[in-house]
């Protein structure tokens, strides 16, 4: 008996898919459908977006930041030309629309700004929170371009 309950624990353990994500932070990778080019810059998606400019993404669930604690949290940098905080959205499948929380110049380029939304989560029971953010998908719009987000399993078929 003690051989079969060590048995189905193992199965368990591999099968259910929220034991495959730590949540103290969940990342978030991008969909990308139209195999444009990107790459990581630090924390961030590098993709290619409008005449050879780029715009940087990161995307993340995080249960212990300081700041906003057990929040969503995407950072959108690119070029102030393109009025994001006016023309933009940043959309959750499970949560709706996530508020659009701070703008600031870019520290390194004045050209370039730093969009923060933020949506916390605190108010929602642990176990929902997690279930619900590992079926979440970001969809960050401006104007007809998308660019879409998944969670990130750490174990990777």
């Amino acid at each position: 008996m003690k051989k079969v309950l060590q048995v189905f624990f193992v199965f368990l353990f591999f099968s259910c898919k929220s034991f495959r994500y730590d949540d103290h932070m969940i990342a978030f990778d991008y969909l990308n459908p139209e195999n444009k080019e990107v790459r990581l810059s630090g924390d961030f998606d590098e993709i290619e977006f409008i005449n050879g400019d780029k715009i940087y993404i990161s995307c993340g669930y995080f249960r212990d930041w300081e700041v906003y604690p057990r929040s969503l949290k995407i950072i959108i940098v690119l070029k102030k030309k393109y009025a994001f905080q006016s023309y933009g959205s940043v959309t959750s499948s499970e949560y709706g629309t996530i508020p659009l929380t701070t703008v600031n110049n870019n520290q390194r380029n004045r050209e370039m700004e730093d969009i923060r939304y933020i949506m916390s989560l605190a108010e929602i029971d642990m176990v929902e929170r997690k279930n619900r953010i590992l079926k979440d998908t970001i969809e960050i719009k401006l104007g007809e371009m998308s660019f879409r987000y998944v969670p990130r399993p750490l174990l990777r078929n």
